[in-house]
């Protein structure tokens, strides 16, 4: 059984993303992944060119870009030369804009039309011709066509994915009742369209922390934050149930079964989010809201995993049991190397029990 794992983020462009690049794969990295917020990150693209040619053996991507932000042919010609920079390791993950899309101004696309933008731009990678709103396209000098990876974390989009994509990239994986669900999900949608599940690489996105508090990260500065929006969005993922339905919802969609008095209190706490404040950066609010309603330990063992690095093992490992394979960490701690170590080394206790 072979376990894939790689990282979205880094440090910023310069000498040191090129240093990222190198360490990173010597520790096994198999994906190098980067976001797209034009308030947020770096532009991605010029980002994952660096990357290009400083490593040999890494999937090089975004995760995730999002429709509408570039005209289809101008995003296949972005796309097509990081595949030619790389030597055919580009990867081009899309989503609905949660955060590209919000980020700006706009709201998030519909799964329909994700799925057509994404088919589109995978076509035009490809050199083939394109009939997008009455105008004909083709990326006349692209040859080598470049996968197309679905951000997907509801039934919806990960049966669409499961149809059209060459791979998925799941948003919330610390829970295997969520990874079961998934491969569930994308297993159905595949076989609905007469395709093979086995065909797709699904990439489980885990925020791998290693600290010397079990649950630790919950309680730092910045990842505190980023829980609390990721209550948010589970919750909001789950089709927003209200408190009559949130604990049958929440297993269809999620696979996940929540003890009542939790899913009293995410319902809760979601009637009193903050949504304006989400993205203020050092602002509590939301933090100061999962602690009212006694969800900051479920949040953190819900949307991290954290402790010491044994105990992130172990929680790996029951993953690998639901069937996960592939795992993408963001690189959300300050000093990136190290951290960047220590997820290796999580994955190292894998190798050592044979997994």
């Amino acid at each position: 059984m072979t376990l894939r794992f790689g990282f979205i983020g880094g440090p910023p462009a310069g000498d040191d993303l090129d240093r990222w690049g190198r360490h990173t794969e010597a520790l096994g990295a198999s994906f190098l992944g980067t976001g797209e917020g034009a308030a947020v990150f770096e532009d991605p693209y010029l980002w994952l060119g660096q990357l290009a040619r400083v490593t040999e053996r890494a999937l090089l991507g975004p995760v995730l870009s999002v429709p509408g932000l570039r005209d289809p042919i101008v995003h296949a010609n972005t796309m097509a030369t990081i595949q030619r920079l790389s030597g055919g390791r580009a990867v081009l993950g899309l989503g609905v804009g949660d955060l590209g899309r919000l980020d700006v101004g706009l709201p998030p696309v519909t799964v329909s039309e994700l799925v057509d933008y994404a088919g589109t731009v995978r076509s035009l990678t490809a050199g083939d011709p394109v009939e997008v709103d009455g105008r004909r396209l083709q990326v006349r000098w692209a040859a080598d066509r470049v996968p197309v990876y679905l951000g997907a974390d509801g039934p919806r989009s990960q049966r669409a994915a499961g149809a059209m994509a060459d791979g998925v990239v799941v948003g919330q994986a610390g829970h295997p009742g969520m990874v079961a669900q998934t491969l569930r999900n994308v297993g159905d949608g595949a076989a609905e369209a007469g395709r093979s599940a086995d065909d797709l690489a699904v990439w489980f996105t885990c925020r791998i922390v290693v600290t010397d508090r079990p649950n630790g990260a919950i309680y730092l500065d910045g990842l505190d934050e980023y829980g609390a929006r990721q209550a948010r969005y589970f919750w909001r993922t789950s089709g927003s149930p209200s408190t009559d339905d949130v604990v049958a919802r929440v297993e269809a969609r999620k696979g996940v079964r929540l003890d009542d008095d939790v899913a009293r209190r995410l319902v809760a706490y979601n009637e009193d989010f903050d949504r304006w404040d989400a993205w203020s950066h050092g602002s509590k609010t939301n933090v100061d809201l999962l602690e009212k309603h006694g969800l900051r330990e479920w949040a953190g063992h819900m949307f991290y995993i954290s402790g010491p690095v044994d105990e992130c093992a172990d929680r790996v490992r029951g993953l690998v049991d639901a069937g996960a394979r592939n795992f993408l960490v963001p690189a959300i701690t300050g000093e990136r190397f190290g951290a960047a170590e220590q997820v290796a080394a999580v994955f190292d206790r894998l190798d050592a029990v044979g997994s």
